[in-house]
């Protein structure tokens, strides 16, 4: 039978899959728009990290280059001082010609280089080292963050799948309640006109026609009740249908949200790799070169060097001083005591002469040295007894004997201390014994023979 409440239901039914097309579509929109956030979200974070990874290398190649160009400018200074450095040392030798204050200032400017270049690598690599755990922080940071914006999107939607499902129920709920009150004044009007038909039928004489109409009535009530269940069971189905559509096209959108999310980390996530990578090359590349370069500095500071003798260098070397022994001869002074007033040691001159002194000098020919005659001054020669020690290098008696006075010549800065004459002063003195026959002559120059050659603590040149 054909029902107003009937059609009623399937126009809301109609509605209602009209409405769970709408939330189906607008859950999808917001999938999209999930999707695109963070998409765009992982292309700046990627963009970000990028730009630092740009300005890192630019920033450990500029500091490669300013250390090469001081170890450059260090290397060129060393070189300019090495011309200076070995006019001034060059003639420090050993007895083996072995410069070794030269080559220590050698060794010591390569120590000084070497530190200079261990400490300009020690810099680079430590500025190479923060700039790949920067790079590393800034890709966790990021990616951090954008596992962050996943969370939230996959919360977002969770909430608007959710929303969905229970806007479609309460619509559903709405509409059955709409059509209850159809059903219910259906019903209502339904059995008012039956009960009206029953009224009529019960007035009626004829049995045969009463009760042919009452069987009508009652296949009427029957079939109106059999449409309101068939009404009830049919909306009831179609809704719950809707439901289970919308809730199985919510969970299909939202694998295929999850699916987006994971490609868009995937994607943020080889970017920041790329990246990490492209800065990792890009500094292993500045790193050997400025190791070669670094290497190639050392190689020229060493050549340099090795153009000034730094071959000979020996580690832990001292060197020693070996002076080869130089006679020095010591002036024959010859003093003329004519005039003189002597002791009883030598004899007596006419008083007439002048009282002063006639002085010779002999110097030996194997002598090198010629020390300046100092002026004659007048001392009292002690009279030394046979057990009184006579020091042959100062001149001095351990005792002052009694004094007897005679002219010699006293100590001279350059003269004492050089020793006796050698054997050619005894040639001399007995040529000279010749030419003065005093006994007082005699008497110095086996005075001044009997000491040996003197050997000085340092060379004279």
């Amino acid at each position: 039978m054909a029902l107003p409440v009937v059609d009623q239901a399937g126009a809301a039914l109609d509605w209602l899959t009209q409405r769970k097309d709408q939330l189906l579509a607008a859950a999808h929109a917001h999938v999209d728009e999930c999707v695109a956030q963070s998409v765009d979200r992982a292309y700046q974070e990627a963009a970000a990290l990028a730009e630092q990874v740009e300005g890192l290398i630019h920033a450990n190649g500029d500091l490669a280059a300013e250390l090469l160009a001081d170890l450059q400018h260090q290397n060129d200074a060393i070189a300019g001082t090495l011309d200076a450095l070995k006019a001034e040392l060059y003639g420090h030798q050993d007895m083996y010609g072995y410069r070794y204050k030269l080559l220590n200032q050698l060794h010591h400017q390569r120590v000084a280089f070497e530190q200079a270049v261990e400490a300009a690598w020690i810099t680079w690599t430590q500025s190479r080292d923060l700039s790949l755990s920067t790079a590393v922080a800034n890709a966790d940071t990021g990616l951090s963050g954008f596992e962050g914006l996943l969370g939230a999107k996959f919360a977002e939607w969770d909430a608007a799948a959710a929303s969905a499902r229970a806007d479609l129920g309460d619509q559903i709920g709405a509409k059955a309640d709409a059509l209850r009150v159809a059903v219910d004044e259906s019903a209502r009007l339904f059995n008012e006109k039956q009960a009206y038909k029953r009224h009529y039928i019960a007035g009626l004489d004829d049995y045969e026609k009463k009760e042919r109409l009452t069987a009508k009535v009652d296949l009427e009530d029957q079939l109106f009740a059999e449409a309101l269940s068939a009404l009830w069971a049919g909306f009831g189905e179609a809704a719950d249908g809707m439901v289970a559509w919308l809730t199985e096209e919510l969970v299909r959108e939202g694998e295929h949200f999850a699916e987006e999310q994971d490609a868009a980390g995937e994607g943020l996530g080889d970017a920041l790799a790329e990246q990490l990578d492209r800065l990792g090359y890009a500094l292993g590349d500045i790193g050997d070169a400025f190791f070669e370069a670094k290497a190639s500095e050392v190689e020229r500071l060493m050549a340099t060097l090795y153009g000034y003798g730094y071959e000979e260098y020996q580690e832990g070397y001292e060197p020693v001083f070996q002076h080869q022994p130089e006679v020095v001869e010591k002036p024959v002074i010859i003093v003329d005591h004519r005039h003189d007033h002597v002791d009883d040691h030598h004899d007596h001159h006419d008083d007439h002469h002048d009282d002063h002194h006639s002085v010779s000098t002999y110097y030996s020919s194997e002598s090198t040295y010629y020390a300046p005659v100092p002026a004659p001054v007048v001392v009292h020669k002690p009279h030394v007894p046979e057990n009184v020690y006579h020091e042959p290098i100062t001149g001095k008696y351990i005792e002052k004997p009694e004094v007897h006075g005679e002219v010699f010549y006293g100590e001279d800065p350059y003269t004492q201390n050089i020793g006796k004459v050698s054997e050619y002063s005894d040639t001399y003195h007995s040529d000279y014994s010749e030419h003065h026959t005093s006994s007082h002559h005699s008497d110095h120059s086996s005075y001044y023979s009997d000491s040996d050659s003197y050997y000085p603590d340092e060379p004279v040149y």
